[in-house]
């Protein structure tokens, strides 16, 4: 009976101070604000891409369209065939469409480093894709974080090789000077964007000693953010061709 009495008192007095001193069983850790991850803050001057917002193509497009129309007029007075007259025709707004989008992507990259105070014998100007490469000091990093037209500015390593894992075949990222003639897709080398590209990939990634791709097509067949060339590449390519991308 008393051990009873005993064990009941033991349990009354554990419940007494388990109420008076409440406990967790898993604590939750206080947050250490120097712990939280930022992006690192360049120090000093280094290669960046300065990716930024496309031309409009649409004014682009009708511009050419009105030449390629008036040069088949010219065209149609000559001895060519309907058939070679509509060729001409196609190649020559092609070639007009690469020329004036060039040239509206180079005043808009030169209108950005104008603002950032880039200097222009620090930098290269795609041909075709919305991106500059150049050297940025701390500040000028900043600046183009922050400014409107820029979408993204992201570390240029020019002297990094990589292997392509699909047939061993080494692959270096061009030096500053020589990236003008990048278009991301364009796998083919044709100075377009078009379902060949995404073609040449997918016939690439299946049979890549059949179906190879130049140095330079490699660079630009690996498109979609994600290192190595895969069918995401070749989707990225259909997307970009339908205006989706």
């Amino acid at each position: 009976m008393m051990n009873k009495r005993i064990i009941i008192a033991m349990c009354c007095s554990i419940s007494l101070i388990c109420g008076a001193f409440p406990f967790n069983a898993v604590a939750d850790d206080p947050v250490d604000p120097e712990n939280v991850d930022v992006s690192e803050v360049p120090t000093e001057a280094a290669n960046y891409f300065v990716w930024f917002e496309n031309v409009e193509q649409s004014a682009i497009m009708e511009e050419a369209s009105v030449k390629a129309n008036e040069y088949e007029d010219t065209l149609d007075r000559t001895e060519y065939t309907s058939r070679e007259i509509e060729k001409l025709k196609t190649d020559y707004y092609k070639k007009l469409l690469r020329e004036l989008t060039s040239a509206a992507i180079t005043e808009r990259a030169e209108s950005i480093m104008a603002e950032l105070g880039i200097d222009k014998n620090k930098a290269a100007i795609s041909k075709y894709a919305p991106m500059i490469v150049c050297e940025l000091t701390p500040e000028q990093f900043a600046a183009a974080e922050s400014c409107e037209l820029v979408t993204s500015v992201s570390p240029y390593e020019a002297l990094e090789d990589r292997e392509d894992a699909t047939d061993g075949q080494l692959t270096t990222i061009p030096p500053i000077e020589d990236m003008a003639s990048i278009l991301p897709g364009d796998a083919n080398e044709d100075y377009l964007l078009t379902l060949n590209d995404a073609v040449a990939v997918l016939q690439y990634i299946a049979l890549p000693k059949k179906y190879p791709l130049k140095p330079q097509g490699l660079i630009n067949a690996d498109c979609d953010g994600i290192e190595g060339i895969s069918g995401g590449d070749a989707l990225w390519i259909q997307k970009a061709d339908a205006g989706l991308s």
